[in-house]
């Protein structure tokens, strides 16, 4: 007479495996009479269907959910908890360049470029040999699909509708992920389409490691894994969770290529090239002081 018990096990799409406990109970009287506490797990559960271009993969899921509402009708609204996500492989878009490659690419480093490769040739990093414009592209096409082997994340809702992520983890060949962010006051049903910040740390190996460290963007020490951390942290991320915004992090890539190959030009080129300027102008002064003979 006081409430509904769950127990439910079966399928979710194809071959996914979905159990769910729990149950609602009413206490009259309460300004909110229902509560609802539900510890849900699905198996195996291929993302297609949701249509969310940023993940291609089969996932497992762990949520443990409360709440308390006046009404059934908005049981659902104010449901606070947490939900694990892993996966042990797929593909990920979350770096994907999101706006056009060719205008953000060139409106951030063409400038840049011009200048500081004019007076080196086309050295703008001073060690690839490789233009500002160049070093972007290369490395928005090594982050357009991921291809990980690993991927965690933790998810928690609080009363106030505050989606946040705990924890972000992914590992492939070529790039670890390490973050965490937030989507501020949003229903379910709004979830994937309400605002997202999102702080990353980035990790480089493969030929990403190779591309990044020829353009002066990572640091020295490799973590625990060999990965090569970047030299500076990145600035924070927005979008969506369905569509993550990565215009910011090219912008600042092709900042950072600039500001390395301008120091590199400014510490080592332009000092050395001045240098054999003044022993080729000092040979040809001892020429002529021989030749007057002084």
């Amino acid at each position: 007479a006081g409430g509904v018990a769950l127990d439910t096990h079966g399928t979710l799409g194809a071959g996914a495996p979905l159990t769910l406990t729990g149950g609602v109970t009413h206490t009259p009287g309460g300004v909110e009479p229902y509560a609802l506490t539900a510890d849900a797990k699905l198996d195996n559960f291929d993302t297609a269907p949701l249509k969310i271009s940023v993940l291609e993969a089969r996932v497992n899921l762990a949520a443990r959910l409360t709440g308390r509402a006046a009404s059934l009708a908005t049981l659902t609204d104010g449901l606070q908890g947490q939900v694990r996500l892993t996966s042990k492989g797929g593909i990920t878009r979350l770096l994907a360049a999101t706006e056009d490659k060719s205008g953000l690419v060139q409106t951030a480093a063409s400038a840049g470029a011009s200048v500081v490769g004019t007076v080196v040739g086309v050295v703008t990093n001073g060690r690839t040999g490789a233009s500002a414009a160049g070093v972007v592209t290369q490395i928005s096409d090594l982050l357009r699909e991921i291809r990980y082997d690993q991927l965690n994340l933790t998810l928690s809702r609080s009363a106030a509708r505050d989606l946040v992520l705990d924890e972000l983890t992914l590992i492939s060949p070529q790039v670890r992920l390490a973050g965490h962010g937030q989507v501020r006051g949003a229903a379910w049903a709004e979830l994937l389409d309400k605002p997202l910040s999102l702080q990353l740390q980035v990790a480089a190996g493969g030929p990403l490691r190779s591309v990044m460290q020829g353009a002066g963007l990572l640091g020295s020490k490799p973590d625990e894994l060999g990965y090569l951390p970047l030299a500076a942290e990145l600035p924070e991320l927005g979008g969506t969770l369905r569509s993550p915004g990565t215009g910011v992090l090219y912008r600042w890539l092709a900042a950072r290529v600039i500001t390395t190959g301008a120091k590199v030009l400014t510490d080592d080129v332009l000092p050395g090239a001045l240098n054999g300027a003044g022993e080729i102008l000092k040979g040809a002064g001892g020429l002529l002081n021989g030749l007057l003979g002084r």
